[in-house]
């Protein structure tokens, strides 16, 4: 029968290092978002609109290792219908009621599967394959991010998804459909910053 070799106490510490090694130097780290800038555009008498939002819920869970973004375990965004602002009060009203903020207030996306590039100078391109849900009607999406990590720690995300309203029986009444010819391609363009998250905000 053969038996291992004795191991001094440094040697075996030197083990355990060098297999431990990758997971000290992995961590995560959860993100909220502080500022956010949400734009939803299309084309009505042929002529363009948008409504803004500059309030969201977001959280992302982040893996870094050696000190760099190398992936994304969770992600999620909500913005209440209701946040959406134009200069026409009366658009509004008729954009709240076609996408049924009431009862379903709140647009929201869910990401499920991550896809991360490295694209140097803290930049990266983060595509993430998730259920979008419009009105009660949810769907999957693949949405392009673009992320940069900021000297100061915080990330500013940004990108836009383009959607039909129809894949989500958004529409409006059909004396409102002729009056607006609306376009039923609209696209969803976001702007978000992101500070890392303290266990008090996340109880928020």
């Amino acid at each position: 029968m053969k038996y291992f070799p004795y191991l001094s106490s440094s040697k075996t510490c030197s083990l355990l290092l060098f297999f431990l090694c990758p997971v000290l130097f992995a961590f995560g780290q959860t993100f909220k978002t502080a500022r956010s800038e949400i734009t939803v555009s299309g084309i009505a008498r042929e002529k363009p609109w948008s409504m803004t939002a500059d309030k969201s819920e977001g959280l992302m869970n982040l893996i870094f290792r050696d000190g760099k973004l190398s992936g994304v375990s969770s992600l999620s965004i909500s913005i209440n219908v209701n946040e959406l602002k134009s200069k026409n009060s009366k658009m509004d009203q008729r954009a709240y009621r076609a996408l049924k903020a009431y009862p379903y207030d709140k647009i929201v996306f869910l990401g499920k599967i991550f896809t991360l590039k490295d694209r140097g100078d803290n930049m990266y391109l983060l595509n993430v394959e998730g259920n979008l849900n419009i009105g009660g009607i949810t769907k999957i999406a693949s949405v392009p991010v673009s992320v940069k990590v900021n000297d100061d720690g915080t990330l500013t995300c940004y990108g836009s998804k383009e959607v039909n309203m129809s894949e989500f029986n958004v529409a409006l009444k059909d004396t409102e459909a002729r009056m607006m010819r609306l376009h039923d391609k609209i696209q969803i363009s976001f702007e978000l910053t992101l500070n890392e998250a303290s266990p008090e905000l996340l109880q928020k």
